[in-house]
């Protein structure tokens, strides 16, 4: 008998055993709505969420098909200690209890009226598993609409608007400062599928990597979810365009973590904030590409990006950005940032004329000399010219 054929006579084994009811752990979402078919969907995901309530990390045979398959580790069911193990003999050693996992959670706002509150209770409304604790920080980036006023969150204020780069700064060390394992970023106009958190802490705890759901709500007509992939734009730089993400697999390999649910465990954030002193980088007062910006400096350092293909955010704002009129804001971080992450001989050679068309020869020139020695780079022009060849050419 094969390999696979074990794995999957043992699975069978089982998934055929008796098991004793776990309680169920959603019952907090009952009732609330995210959606047509949500208290359906919320069922659903229920029952798988009890599916994957333990795993077999208490047996101690090597040898079990089970054991040694991830896979069917992840779909086995051994929320009964008792449960007939396939093994012979049965080996099992103590069952530990969960840990708890502390998760924060940065919002960065800007005159967005009621959408901070509701996203803040969204937030709250798609923890799932009882031993998660979450902090949400709310950096109230320069609002004259009171909008961040009375929230059950902590809030940050800035007086004067520093930009969205500066602004997650700022909640990134309130949330260490907290003792966050793991600190994602959004939006303040989201609602969040339920687990969404737990599924990114649990990827981002995993691996060095950045996570994110899936991101619907662009448009009325478009509920699907979306992706972010890098490309170079007709116009020569460096710019993140949405596509469908034609995955199977619980998990999509893409290029632009966007703001709609950007998550990275504690050693990651500070291992990519080594080259700049931060881990979101812009022009400061700057809106816009902060994502972008963040995309590339991850693909210099060899930091895989995942989208979850089944969990994600929704946008509620329908095509009405609170930051219109940003553009030019957008266009002095896109010179900036390829100025700061590619060595003069890289951005001579790949940007330096494109940006010239966008901003001007005398902005070009300022943008330049602002992002020299701002940076230490631990990649080299060899990986620079590895990482342009790499991204695909799309017309604007």
């Amino acid at each position: 008998m094969t390999g696979p054929q074990t794995r999957d006579k043992a699975l069978e084994a089982y998934q055929k055993a008796p098991r004793r009811v776990a309680p169920p752990v959603l019952a907090r979402t009952a009732g609330v709505v995210h959606g047509p078919g949500r208290n359906a969907i919320d069922a659903e995901r229920n029952d798988e969420l009890l599916k994957r309530a333990a795993v077999c990390e208490a047996c101690t045979d090597e040898a079990c098909g089970i054991k040694t398959c991830t896979g069917c580790r992840r779909r086995a069911l051994l929320s009964n200690p008792g449960m007939v193990c396939p093994a012979d003999p049965p080996k099992w050693g103590p069952i530990a209890l969960p840990r708890i996992r502390k998760i924060g959670w940065v919002l960065s706002a800007r005159n967005e009226g009621v959408e901070v509150s509701r996203t803040v209770m969204s937030l709250r409304w798609a923890l799932v598993r009882p031993e998660t604790e979450l902090l949400i920080v709310v950096v109230d980036d320069g609002s004259q609409d009171g909008s961040c006023a009375n929230l059950s969150a902590h809030v940050i204020r800035n007086d004067t608007a520093q930009g969205t780069a500066l602004a997650q700064e700022a909640g990134i060390a309130a949330a260490l400062a907290w003792g966050a394992e793991v600190v994602g970023f959004s939006d303040a106009h989201m609602r969040f599928d339920p687990e969404l958190l737990e599924v990114l802490a649990d990827k981002a705890l995993s691996e060095r990597c950045l996570v994110q759901g899936l991101s619907r709500g662009f448009d009325i007509l478009l509920p699907c979810g979306l992706i972010c992939q890098l490309w170079r734009a007709k116009s020569g730089i460096i710019e993140a365009k949405w596509c469908d993400p034609l995955v199977a697999g619980p998990w999509a390999k893409g290029d632009a973590p966007m703001g709609a649910s950007v998550a990275a465990s504690r050693e990651t954030i500070l291992a990519m904030s080594v080259p700049t002193g931060r881990f979101w980088d812009n022009v400061a007062g700057a809106w816009g590409y902060q994502e972008e910006t963040l995309a590339m400096k991850a693909g210099l350092m060899g930091v895989p990006i995942y989208v979850s293909s089944r969990w994600g955010t929704f946008h509620m704002y329908r095509q009405v950005n609170p930051f219109a009129g940003s553009w030019p804001a957008k266009n002095l971080n896109i010179g900036w940032a390829l100025a700061l992450y590619f060595s003069q001989e890289t951005y001579g050679k790949h940007f330096r004329k494109p940006v010239e068309r966008i901003l001007g020869p005398a902005v070009e020139r300022q943008v330049f000399h602002a992002a020299e020695g701002a940076i230490t780079r631990p990649w080299s022009p060899a990986d620079e010219e590895r990482f342009i060849e790499g991204l695909e050419w799309k017309a604007d």
